[in-house]
């Protein structure tokens, strides 16, 4: 073995790992917004590339409904695509800075789950 190499911390229990973080950095780069739902409909979720499409960043979703950022007239796309098990679009406008902005989420059942993942 190398002296030149680290040797390995052990892992806290419950604490993120190298790859955790690592997949957080890629997910918060990404230009577009991606959110975890619970099987309630709460944001467990938010990436920092909420700014770039909202004005404003998401983090404030985060453990709230998200229907609650939706126009009222759209909150039933919501709920037509976010349906168990389903993956489907909706056309909706989200609570931006400043006003109302036209978005597509894209709703996507996380396997094994009551949970759901959006793209915007």
């Amino acid at each position: 073995m190398s002296a030149d190499l680290p040797l390995a911390q052990p892992a806290r229990p419950g604490a993120p790992g190298p790859e955790t973080e690592a997949l957080r950095q890629i997910v918060d780069a990404a230009a577009g917004l991606i959110l975890r739902l619970d099987g309630a409909g709460r944001v467990t979720f938010a990436s920092a590339g909420g700014r770039s499409i909202l004005g404003a960043g998401a983090e404030g979703l985060v453990g709230h409904p998200l229907r609650d950022a939706l126009h009222p007239d759209d909150a039933g796309a919501l709920a037509d695509a976010a349906g168990a098990g389903r993956s489907d679009t909706a056309l909706v406008r989200m609570r931006g800075d400043p006003g109302w902005v036209a978005t597509v989420l894209v709703v996507r059942a996380i396997a094994g789950t009551a949970d759901r993942v959006v793209t915007v």
